[in-house]
């Protein structure tokens, strides 16, 4: 195999672990720690991708909430799912916060054709000389990880499609 090729089934720098193909990386790299938050999520998107959701109960919390319930319980709507994939597919993580031993991950869309993270800058009104304010549509899926029973479990798992506003500067007065 060429350098810079990757396995059927890894990702750059991995032992082929299945999940992550056709160029589709794990959004935390490759030297994640079996007990970090990441881990849990990372073995969940392995799960997810390869489309085996009927056995993931263990991955997620008792007292899972919303989407991450629906899952645990076998009861995620197609639709839910689809849109959950989509929000996870070359996803890129930002930085994890934690919150009262909660840990909250982060990932954004990332947009394969724009070589960036979240979709394309959309012109959405006309200011001076046509360059009004414009907008920039993120898809993030933000994932409360705890710790039960000494594994590292996700608590509930959120969907948000959002626009935020992009302020451009304005040229300097001579």
């Amino acid at each position: 195999m060429a350098a810079g090729q990757m396995q059927p089934g890894g990702f750059p720098g991995g032992n082929g672990a299945p999940g992550f193909n056709n160029g589709d990386q794990s959004p935390f790299g490759t030297g994640v720690a079996a007990d970090s938050a990441e881990y849990a999520v990372q073995q969940f998107l392995e799960k997810l991708k390869g489309g085996e959701l009927t056995d993931v109960a263990d991955m997620f919390s008792r007292k899972a909430t919303g989407l991450a319930k629906a899952i645990r319980e076998g009861k995620a709507s197609e639709g839910k799912i689809s849109e959950l994939k989509s929000g996870v597919a070359q996803s890129k993580a930002l930085p994890a916060m934690t919150l009262q031993a909660k840990h909250v991950i982060i990932l954004e869309h990332g947009d394969g054709n724009q070589g960036g993270f979240a979709a394309p800058i959309q012109p959405s009104g006309q200011g001076r000389r046509g360059q009004g304010n414009r907008t920039k549509p993120t898809l993030r899926v933000q994932f409360t990880v705890i710790q039960e029973e000494g594994q590292m479990v996700i608590q509930d798992i959120k969907i948000n499609n959002t626009t935020a506003q992009i302020r451009q500067r304005e040229p300097r007065k001579r």
